[in-house]
């Protein structure tokens, strides 16, 4: 409720009651607090829709005729500091931001600003957010990531939210721990869940809904011939864009969703009247194209990624397959070799056949390579008999090139400029656009970047679900660009103070930021308008009301300004058009495809490279060991189990390379790498620690710190301990207990107890090389070595200390003052001569 009217009908000014910090309203009763502000004028309310609120006035400093009353007014008046609440009634709390003191006119004032009580949110810091996939809300086991930021929120609890919105999943990377909880929830959560949060700052409720259906729609209805006084229409054309570039995080691409193959999309919608005939019915006519191809080209898509799945799966089988006919050949082989000294158990290696059973080798070798020659042939059968793998991959290669043809076709119909495409291997030429529109169109291309942060893959999403996620950004981008590609407007409306009139009380009461209000903006032109904050001044009696866009029944969520993603100019995105025509020969839709086929290659050939190969699996794991000629096993072994992979050089006496759980000492452990060395182009981290041969810190970056242990070889200076530290403010460095007794250089210079000594006989210098000068706390002395005496006897040449300067020639080069009454100067006398003469200065 924004105003109140009492008995008579009268407006009441809102009462504002000082509170202490952690103030709440339960029950119609406050907690904390200090007293009743009185003498309070010029007060104001600005409400802001999801945004934090203002209440400034002006409190007065008064004498009142009973002492006892005045004592209470002036102990009000110095309670009124920052961090202090403000309840207003009705409307809820205020935090104090800003207090000053001034005097008018015989009287003493303060002037306060205050910030509605979400300002207790955006002093708290969110809490760490480790990289992941979060769903809103809490859900059975699943907590959310709203109630992890909620729970570090001392007083505020959460209210209504929406189940479109409880449900949704958003990944998150790289959050910034420095950020806080207000901030995070507004501009990163409400973006990535496509909600709206709405702060009850009465009782410290957060309220959750989704953009797509948040409409709150009233019947006032305001005219200029009855409430309105004037209407300013700002137009804000800075952040229009006709063309972006789409790109997610960890680089998801739109190429595989988008029927123009590209990872750009356009929005000329704003412009076509301006076109020229010709241009405008082609832009219509590809516009309608590419929307007409979306769904062929989306299903193409997806059954050609999924069949190259299929595929990547079929050469992984292939390579096991091979692997595996590969082994028992070996075994075979040995044993025909072996045969005259083979006995039973004598054989080390382990067989596996395709069931898992382990073979076991008998004194009767012809049953045991029947058993062998048996299972070759069931392998041989899987792989190249009648339905076989490779059967399989042929066929499934031909499937992918017609699809591949089908979304080639697509893509090449679908270009800027004029194209060729291929029906039965014939020739089609296909022309959208002529040279001379393509010209026209490059002007109204205003280009940017649209980068989606919450759009990514994960390491555990199969490539079908990497798919699905280029729809969801490519999506996202679209409907962004629906937006952003029309200018933006804001309607300031000065309205008539009907909400100060009880006739009017049943409009005021629907009065609140983030509803629609019908608007007459001109003649025949009445607006539905998005209320984004109202101005109310009580001691004026003035409403004024800030409008934003105009609301769209089939497209709600285009009443929000603030954009998913950021936007960001960039002149050289799309500086041509004819480089956005051929995108797939630079490779960008075959990036997944030429994935796929590196993971094919990354097969066993490698290991199979080698004889005297021998795989163990065990109830320890898998060991693999190689065989030398002579019999015995090398030192050099791997080792893998459940929770490790280890590397041993010694024949497992120690451990050169561990890769898994870690244990770090009293009984901690974490997951990682320990080498002997790690070699790369990068290393990325948030703690680094160097350690010496005894385990002392070295070199460590913790918490944004660095420090370092320098200790001089010599030990002439001793240990020394510094400190280097950069921060986002500068760089500094600490050096402590450093002892000295003197510094020399090989010039000549010397700091020491006696001062600063620079002689010039030892510098190799030939200009001035004689002088020698010494500087102290007791003064200044410039010495001459005269080299023609042949002696080492130094000659005073100046002295300045506490007695005064004493120069062995002193030469002024303009005049020489002494005392307070007389001067040396030259002059020039009537006959152009120059002359010295003493001048007297005094007064």
């Amino acid at each position: 409720m924004i105003v109140r009217f009492d008995g008579l009908d009268r407006y009441e000014r809102p009462q504002m009651t000082l509170c202490n910090p952690g103030a709440i309203y339960d029950d119609g009763k406050l907690s904390k607090v200090v007293g009743i502000l009185s003498n309070v004028s010029d007060d104001e309310i600005k409400f802001n829709f999801n945004s934090v609120s203002e209440l400034n006035f002006r409190i007065n400093k008064v004498t009142e005729e009973n002492a006892a009353e005045t004592q209470h007014l002036y102990e009000m008046y110095r309670a009124v500091q920052n961090r202090r609440l403000i309840f207003v009634k009705d409307i809820g709390f205020f935090m104090i931001t800003q207090v000053e003191d001034g005097y008018d006119d015989g009287e003493y004032y303060k002037d306060v600003k205050a910030e509605s009580v979400e300002s207790e949110i955006k002093q708290r810091k969110i809490p760490y957010i480790e990289d992941n996939t979060y769903r809103f809300s809490t859900h059975l086991e699943t907590k959310g990531l709203f109630e992890t930021i909620v729970e570090t929120l001392p007083l505020w609890t959460i209210g209504y939210v929406d189940s479109s919105v409880a449900s949704k999943y958003r990944t998150f990377e790289d959050v910034d721990t420095s950020t806080n909880c207000l901030s995070f929830m507004i501009e990163d959560m409400q973006d990535a869940y496509e909600c709206i949060f709405l702060f009850d700052i009465v009782n410290r409720t957060i309220n959750v809904y989704s953009q797509a259906d948040y409409v709150h729609t009233t019947d006032i209805h305001i005219t200029k011939d009855d409430l309105i006084n004037s209407v300013e229409i700002t137009e804000d054309a800075n952040d229009l864009y006709t063309a972006i570039r789409v790109i997610g995080n960890d680089d998801v691409m739109i190429s595989a969703v988008n029927p123009t193959g590209t990872n750009v999309i356009y929005n000329f919608d704003q412009y076509i009247d301006w076109m020229s005939d010709g241009l405008a019915s082609a832009v219509v006519a590809w516009r309608d194209r590419v929307a007409e191809k979306e769904n062929e080209y989306y299903l193409a898509n997806q059954t050609y990624y999924t069949m190259l799945a299929q595929q990547s799966n079929l050469e992984s089988e292939k390579s096991r397959l091979n692997t595996q006919l590969t082994m028992y050949k070996r075994c075979r082989d040995n044993i025909v070799a072996e045969s005259n000294t083979l006995l039973v158990g004598s054989y080390n290696t382990v067989i596996v056949d395709n069931g898992g059973s382990p073979i076991t080798v008998t004194p009767d070798i012809a049953e045991t390579l029947q058993s062998i020659d048996s299972l070759m042939a069931e392998v041989d059968d899987d792989l190249n008999g009648e339905g076989g793998v490779n059967e399989q991959l042929f066929e499934l290669e031909i499937q992918i090139r017609d699809v591949w043809g089908v979304i080639d076709g697509i893509i090449t119909r679908l270009g800027l400029n004029s194209n060729i495409y291929y029906i039965d291997d014939q020739e089609i030429p296909y022309q959208n656009f002529t040279d001379a529109q393509i010209e026209e169109l490059a002007n109204y291309i205003f280009e940017g970047d649209y980068k989606d942060d919450y759009v990514v893959y994960t390491d555990q999403m199969s490539y079908t679900e990497k798919f699905i996620q280029m729809k969801t950004l490519y999506d996202r981008a679209k409907d962004q660009l629906e937006k952003i590609s029309q200018p933006t407007k804001e309607f300031d409306v000065d309205v008539e103070n009907f909400i100060f009139i009880k006739d009017f009380e049943h409009w005021s009461d629907q009065l609140e930021t983030g509803c629609l209000i019908n608007v007459e903006l001109d003649k025949n032109d009445i607006a539905m308008l998005f209320l984004t904050s109202i101005t109310v001044n009580y001691e004026d009696h003035k409403l004024t009301m800030k409008f934003g866009n105009r609301f769209n029944k089939f497209d709600t969520q285009s009443l929000f300004e603030d954009t998913l993603g950021s936007i960001s100019k960039s002149a050289n995105t799309l500086s041509y058009v004819k480089d956005l025509v051929y995108p797939i020969k630079a490779g960008e839709l075959n990036v997944m495809q030429e994935a796929l086929q590196t993971s094919r290659d990354l097969t066993m050939a490698n290991a199979m490279a080698t004889d005297n190969e021998e795989i163990v699996i065990d109830a320890s794991g898998i060991t693999s060991r190689r065989m030398n000629d002579s019999g015995e096993y090398e030192l050099q072994q791997l080792k893998i189990n459940g929770k490790d992979i280890l590397f041993t050089d010694d024949g497992w006496q120690s451990s050169k390379l561990a890769i898994g759980e870690i244990i770090v000492g009293e009984g901690k452990s974490v997951y990682g790498v320990n080498a002997e060395a790690i070699i790369g182009d990068i290393i990325v981290g948030n703690q680094i620690n160097i350690l010496d041969d005894e385990g002392h810190d070295v070199f460590s970056i913790i918490d944004n710190t660095i420090n370092t242990r320098l200790e001089d070889v010599n030990s002439e200076l001793g240990e020394r301990i510094s400190t280097l530290e950069q921060t986002a403010e500068g760089l500094s460095i600490e050096i402590s207990d450093i002892s000295i007794d003197h510094v020399t250089t090989s010039t000549g210079y010397t700091f020491g107890a006696d001062g600063l000594h620079i002689d010039g006989r030892n510098s190799g210098d030939d200009d001035g090389a004689n002088l020698v000068n010494t500087l102290t706390s007791k003064g200044m002395y410039v010495q001459y070595d005269d080299p023609n005496d042949g002696s080492d006897v130094l000659t005073d040449v100046l002295v300045a200390d506490n007695t005064g300067v004493v120069a062995l020639n002193l030469t002024s080069k303009r005049y020489l003052v002494i005392g307070v009454n007389s001067r040396f100067e030259d002059y020039t006398d009537g006959s152009n001569m120059t002359r010295t003469a003493c001048f007297y200065i005094g007064n």
